[in-house]
């Protein structure tokens, strides 16, 4: 067997250790739970503190040992929180003192930030700053392009200002590593961010290993993104070429014990690419899943594969073998349904593959493990850097090690934004949802057109294959019961329904119904009373006299009293009113105080312990 590098720079006791000292410092407590199933193991860590455990904040981890899985869900943590993606990069905004101070003097809001002192001077960087629209696409233009699939500069400036919704003349600019000027420049990183999300955030024992982490996730949501959209057939390796291998014991098991079939693929898409992949197919259950993995040692690539389909802590996720409607997708479906299936493989495992990924015929050819891999960290990362280089494209690393553990954002334009298209921008931002998103909106005082919009923007993002938390994305960070029991689809019944558009509203209300397998008669005269009053507009009495045979005199009434005015459906519900905490019926649960408080300690800890990018020049 070739004798490759370490794995780790560091025993993954020593990881869990070192986060653990460091997130003591920040005054952070985490809850781990962890599975193993057919001996591959899977944890997740929440933050525990201060009762926001029930917000469920946190990370995965996986790995061939206990130990681990519970290391790669520390290090996923710290790569987040120290990419300020802990939550999400849209919601310290409302925290800064540039929002603050354009409250009124007599604000709650205003006076408890200030109280708790938890206003924040900055977002990103001490050093970042505002530019305007033309400024940012002088200097960032062409990348932007890459980022956003524009044809050209004013193509660009319509998806920025129509779609994504920009203000023109208040742009952030935060500093970063050019490789190709190989010095600092300034980027838009809230466009960076709303284009590629958190593809290239990466954390590790050491820099070199931090990067290589990052570049190789680069690598394989790159090589995803191609095979699914190109149809493209990757070529299957024997497993015999991993006999000697410690993976190769795994995959046996897996054929063996569980009697599953393990095909192996090459993913480099014939350009070099660390990327390998592996079909898992349970024949029993009729059930199968496509997984991909990027290292420069191909067994530990391979043993990603096989974790990756095991993330979940209830085992392997597996997929109907059914391939009918993706079948020359290219030809027989619209580009959203497409789009959304894409989504859905990158955010819950649960999007079908094109039938290509089964062809006999390979689309490039397997040439075998290239000899020059895994050596090193540093020959690895070389390789990276020039690979990048003959595919075109230029890098910039965001260095954001403000602690002892090494933590980065590799940015690559045209390589690792998420979307690959401007059709698929379009359906990501419909309906103005990013707006929604900043503004958390007060129910209690929207219009019966502005809810509709909201409840529209919802649906797109659900349809587009994104995962909706209410919690997070439409709430700020409060643990009241309501809010953390809500489900989504009863949220958008209810939404549908005070903006009258009960075709919608049934709907979304059947779909919770048959997903919960739920008995409760009162949904089910709620679902009767749409269809009867709303739908087929029966007269009120009638209506009654239907309902109280079918369900009875008191329930009949009860539903029909609660749901007369479409704009009292949330009557029996309280929701925040951020910012304006005087009037709100559920401060007392309000945990974003809480959350900023974290931004600021780690905000404090970047100033404390200045970033240089020295370092990444001698890489």
């Amino acid at each position: 067997m070739k004798k490759y590098k370490e794995y780790k720079d560091e025993t993954p006791e020593r990881t869990i250790n070192l986060i653990r000292s460091i997130l003591t410092d920040l005054d952070l407590l985490l809850l781990d739970s962890n599975a193993n199933c057919d001996n591959i193991f899977a944890c997740r860590v929440i933050l525990g503190n201060h009762d926001l455990a029930k917000l469920g904040i946190g990370m995965n981890g996986k790995g061939s040992t206990f130990e681990y899985a519970l290391a790669s869900g520390y290090a996923e943590f710290m790569e987040k929180i120290q990419n300020r993606f802990l939550c999400d990069y849209i919601h310290t905004f409302y925290g800064t003192k540039e929002f603050v101070n354009t409250l009124p003097p007599d604000s709650m809001y205003k006076k408890k930030i200030h109280k708790e002192n938890v206003a924040l001077d900055f977002r990103y960087d001490e050093r970042e700053e505002y530019w305007t629209l033309e400024k940012v696409l002088t200097s960032f233009g062409s990348e932007l392009m890459l980022l956003y699939h524009a044809n050209n500069i004013e193509e660009l400036k319509s998806i920025l200002i129509d779609v994504i919704k920009i203000e023109e003349n208040h742009i952030l600019m935060i500093p970063c590593f050019s490789k190709r000027d190989n010095d600092e420049v300034f980027v838009p990183i809230d466009l960076i961010l709303h284009a590629i999300g958190s593809n290239g955030m990466t954390a590790g024992n050491s820099e070199s290993e931090a990067l290589l982490h990052g570049f190789c996730e680069i690598f394989e949501r790159y090589a995803l993104k191609n095979i699914y959209y190109g149809e493209l057939t990757p070529p299957t390796i024997p497993i015999d070429e991993f006999s000697d291998t410690p993976v190769y014991e795994k995959i046996k098991y897996l054929i063996e014990k569980k009697g599953y079939e393990i095909i192996i693929k090459d993913c480099s898409l014939g350009k070099g690419l660390p990327v390998y992949g592996a079909i898992i197919i349970d024949k029993q259950n009729h059930l199968y899943n496509f997984k991909l993995g990027s290292d420069f040692v191909p067994y530990i690539a391979v043993d990603r594969c096989l974790n990756e389909a095991y993330q979940s802590t209830k085992g392997f996720i597996g997929l109907p073998i059914d391939f009918s409607w993706t079948n020359n997708q290219k030809n027989t479906l619209n580009e959203e349904v497409v789009n959304s299936n894409y989504h859905r493989i990158l955010e819950s495992s649960s999007g079908i593959w094109p039938l290509s990924i089964f062809s006999p015929i390979p689309s490039y050819e397997y040439t075998g493990e290239n000899p020059t891999w895994g050596i090193s960290n540093d020959s690895d990362l070389q390789y990276c850097f020039n690979i990048v280089e003959q595919l075109g494209f230029n890098i910039y690393i965001r260095n954001n090690s403000i602690t002892d553990f090494p933590t980065y954002y590799i940015i690559i334009p045209g390589m690792n934004q998420v979307l690959f298209s401007r059709k698929a921008y379009e359906e990501k931002f419909r309906y103005g949802i990013l707006g929604y998103m900043k503004s958390y909106p007060k129910l209690v005082n929207m219009s019966t057109a502005e809810v509709k919009e909201l409840a529209q923007g919802i649906e797109s993002r659900i349809q587009g294959g994104y995962t909706i938390d209410i919690t997070h994305d439409y709430f700020l960070f409060n643990t009241h019961e309501g809010i953390l029991n809500l489900d989504i689809n009863i949220f958008l019944c209810m939404l549908f329904y005070f903006a009258e558009d009960y075709i919608n509203a049934k709907k979304y209300l059947n779909i919770y119904i048959k997903r919960k397998s739920i008995k409760n008669q009162y949904l089910s005269a709620f679902s009767d009373f749409i269809q009867f009053a709303n739908i087929d507009k029966l007269p009120l009495d009638e209506v009654e006299f239907i309902m109280s045979q079918i369900h009875g005199k008191k329930l009949a009434a009860e539903v029909i009293s609660d749901l007369s005015a479409p704009q009292n459906i949330f009557q029996h519900y309280d929701f925040p009113t951020c910012f304006n905490c005087e009037n709100c019926k559920i401060e007392k649960n309000c945990r974003y105080f809480e959350i900023l408080r974290i931004e600021k300690k780690v905000n404090e800890m970047s100033v404390k312990n200045k970033i240089s990018y020295k370092q990444i020049l001698k890489l």
